[in-house]
């Protein structure tokens, strides 16, 4: 079996072992909605890390542009998703989706030289807007526009951080040293 083969049926099998908390990945928020709490639901949650992360992973090493194309995009659809979510809060396919997009993250990061830009955006744009609508649905009563901000703000970290973590990853595999170096020094000689 090859090594991209090997990653998705792992992968595969840990999503599958989930599968029973599926309905449980977005608990109801029975508090008062803060900005604090918007930063901290994408970040305590094992989906919203997966899609997020992978999303600048998938970005990572198509240049400049498309890299902040993508996470504007990644901004309106979590943002619109959230609108539609709060307005439309029993949403059933909400759920299944999250996992969908879980999963699809794992298989495209198996694949992602191979996919094309559009693609790449397009993705970004579905699956942050699907997780934007679950964020509308569990918004707690309160100060929606601080929880908006908030997991829009996380969101965008964890889009950072995998296009950060990924670019060094790329550099590193093609022999560029991770550590800035200054002009005319030697690595050694720092």
């Amino acid at each position: 079996m090859s090594r991209p083969a090997r990653t998705i049926a792992a992968l595969g099998t840990a999503a599958a072992a989930l599968l029973p908390i599926a309905a449980q990945a977005h608990p109801g928020h029975d508090s008062h909605a803060t900005l604090l709490q918007g930063v901290l639901h994408p970040l305590t949650g094992w989906d919203h890390l997966v899609v997020l992360l992978s999303l600048g992973a998938l970005a990572a090493g198509r240049g400049t542009r498309v890299a902040t194309m993508c996470g504007a995009l990644l901004v309106a659809a979590l943002g619109g998703g959230a609108v539609l979510g709060v307005s439309w809060p029993a949403t059933p396919f909400v759920e299944p989706a999250i996992l969908l997009t879980v999963v699809a993250c794992v298989a495209l990061l198996a694949f992602h030289r191979r996919i094309a830009v559009s693609a790449v955006l397009g993705v970004c744009v579905a699956f942050a807007f699907i997780h934007g609508i679950a964020h509308g649905q569990e918004a707690p009563s309160g100060d929606l526009a601080g929880y908006f901000t908030g997991f829009t703000l996380a969101g965008i970290a964890l889009y950072a951080a995998g296009l950060k973590g990924t670019s060094l990853l790329i550099r590193a595999q093609k022999g560029a040293p991770i550590t800035s170096r200054q002009p005319g020094k030697s690595p050694a000689s720092r």
